[in-house]
């Protein structure tokens, strides 16, 4: 069961991590140079 939570915190970590590289890469994309 330890390890099922485990598991499920790094996915959900990965998942932000991911999201907020996203949205990083959106607002530096939609600026102009």
């Amino acid at each position: 069961m330890l390890e099922i939570k485990t598991y499920l915190r790094d996915a959900f970590c990965f998942m932000l991590k991911a999201c907020n590289a996203m949205h990083v890469m959106k607002i530096t994309w939609g600026l102009p140079q």
